[in-house]
């Protein structure tokens, strides 16, 4: 189970090399997503900030306007109430000079009042503070009379807006109720409100491009806005999102509906008593704007950091498959010249068996058919035979299969082509351990790493030597493979890193790809290759092959690296 577990762990590891390019693509669109993410979660925590701070504002601002207005209101309340007496006491001549003057004196004092008058219970006007340019109509002045009539207990009304002209707002009328001697209705006093007062103390907040403070009356009817003096003349100008106002709350906070470019977050509080509402409007555009001012360059910065990270993994990539070309021409380099130096060896052995050959057909000439001669003969045709066939096993170029075999096998089938790599000089010894089990292995890799090890051993031992090829049971863990020899050895500064591509202590000769394969082989195979070296002794190579269990014992193809 642990070697099944090895083989998968090693499969998916080969699976990902193989696919570089594409991991290095989804790795950097990963990391992007992932940022693209972050930005979009901070740009939200960002909307919603401005969103609270915009409703925290205005609901602020409501509250403060609203008290402002209550204390306006009270003050008009007040004052109307304190001339109330002068009534009640005794009946006033039309224009009484004095009660007149006593209105002049109480406008002089309230800025935001321009003007104080009397209208009997017949609609006549007949005290005034002074000219009046802006008297409840009369037939406004009666749905007034109207509703005092109906309510003894209604003292105080806010009438509708008087406009000058059609869209001037000129008067916002407060009205008191004045009373007979016998509880009659006999008329009203009357406080023209200057709007103004009230819009041009509205302009001076600072509320973005639209933003806006309306006063409303509590049925949803507008009395003067902050925006535009263009209110419309008609009597009760309804507003469009007047059905979300709740006439039941003291304070609110809505979203007005309708069309984007339209819709305003609104705060609204009631004057107190009074049967009038402050609203306070923030343009959502407004807000837009100032978060596209972050959100603007966030994104754009974004945008080139993603461009960017595509440069460089298109980068990326290319290096590795330019390193990965690099790394095969090297790998062929390496081969040709093992080659080269093994066909040296294969052309003396043959050169050799064609004399004995040609030796033969001079005697057989001479002497006629000999038995002795012509066993000769054929024994240098099958061992000259012998060697194309592990030459040719040698060169195959299929992917790698791994499959059970016996390790003394695979080595009995290489051996004549690993003399002839150890060259002259260098004698090679084998030493195969009985009864070993069988063992995952590709023969084409086999044979490839074992060519490395004895090729790196001559070139160890430029003097000559020896090469042992050793099999043994290693307990639980497997069939080991030990190739030792006697030469130079390895510093220790250099032996932690040989398994490395690319790196060599040959300087021109060597590639550094040898025992790099060797190590890929041997992990791919779900096994393990260690070393040992003393400098100037010599240096042993281990190679374990884990033992093939029974489930094993169909071939399973894997694609070469």
């Amino acid at each position: 189970m642990k070697i099944r577990l090895r083989d998968r762990t090693t499969a998916i590891v080969q699976a990902l090399r193989a696919g570089s390019r594409s991991f290095v693509h989804r790795a950097t669109a990963a990391l992007l997503l992932l940022l693209a993410l972050t930005v979009g979660g901070v740009l939200w925590g960002y909307w919603s900030s401005l969103y609270k701070d915009a409703q925290q504002r205005s609901g602020t601002l409501a509250f403060l306007l609203a008290e402002q207005t209550t204390r306006t209101f009270q003050a008009v309340d007040l004052t109307l109430a304190g001339l109330e007496p002068v009534f009640e006491a005794a009946p006033l001549a039309d224009q009484a000079p004095a009660f007149c003057k006593l209105l002049a004196q109480r406008v002089s004092e309230l800025d935001f009042i321009h003007a104080l008058y009397v209208v009997d219970a017949a609609g006549r006007l007949t005290q005034a503070s002074g000219p009046v340019r802006d008297v409840v109509p009369e037939a406004v002045a009666k749905q007034y009379f109207a509703a005092f009539a109906r309510d003894p207990g209604l003292k105080f009304l806010i009438g509708q807006p008087i406009f000058e002209r059609p869209g001037q707002l000129s008067a916002i009328p407060v009205m008191r109720r004045l009373t007979g001697p016998g509880g009659s209705f006999d008329g009203m006093i009357v406080a023209s409100v200057e709007p103004r007062y009230f819009s041009d103390f509205y302009r001076n907040l600072d509320l973005g491009r639209r933003g806006s403070v309306d006063l409303y009356q509590d049925n949803g009817s507008i009395l003067l806005a902050s925006t535009s003096d263009d209110v419309p003349a008609a009597a009760v100008p309804a507003l469009a999102w007047a059905p979300t106002f709740d006439l039941a709350s003291t304070l609110g906070n809505f979203r007005s509906p309708g069309a984007e470019a339209d819709q305003r977050l609104v705060a609204f509080h009631r004057a107190g008593a009074y049967p009038l509402v402050v609203a306070v409007g923030i343009d959502l555009a407004d807000l837009r704007l100032r978060w596209w001012r972050v959100a603007g360059p966030t994104l754009a910065a974004l945008a080139a950091m993603a461009v960017m990270a595509a440069a460089l993994a298109t980068l990326a990539t290319r290096r590795l498959a330019e390193r990965r070309l690099a790394r095969n021409r090297a790998i062929t380099m390496q081969k040709l010249e093992a080659l080269g130096q093994m066909t040296a060896s294969v052309s003396h052995d043959f050169r050799n068996l064609l004399a004995v050959m040609t030796s033969t057909l001079r005697l057989v000439r001479k002497r006629g058919p000999d038995e002795a001669v012509l066993r000769a003969a054929e024994e240098a045709v099958e061992r000259g035979a012998r060697l194309i066939t592990q030459l040719l096993a040698f060169s195959k170029r299929n992917e790698m299969v791994v499959a059970p075999a016996s390790l003394d096998a695979l080595l009995d089938g290489v051996a004549e082509v690993l003399r002839h790599a150890a060259g002259p000089g260098v004698t090679l010894v084998i030493d195969k351990a009985e009864g070993l089990p069988l063992c995952k292995a590709d023969q084409t890799q086999f044979d490839a790493a074992l060519m490395n090890l004895v090729v790196n051993a001559r070139q160890a031992m430029p003097e000559g030597g020896r090469v042992t090829i050793a099999t043994r049971m290693d307990g639980a863990r497997g069939v080991a493979l030990v190739v030792s020899d006697t030469g130079s050895g390895i510093a220790p500064q250099d032996i932690r890193r040989i398994f490395e591509p690319f790196f060599t202590t040959k300087a021109d000769i060597g590639t550094g790809l040898g025992l790099a394969q060797v190590y890929g082989f041997m992990r791919r195979i779900g096994g393990d290759v260690t070393v040992a070296s003393d400098v100037g002794t010599g240096t042993t190579f281990t190679l374990l092959f884990p033992i093939a269990e029974r489930q094993d014992a169909l071939e399973e193809t894997r694609p070469a690296a």
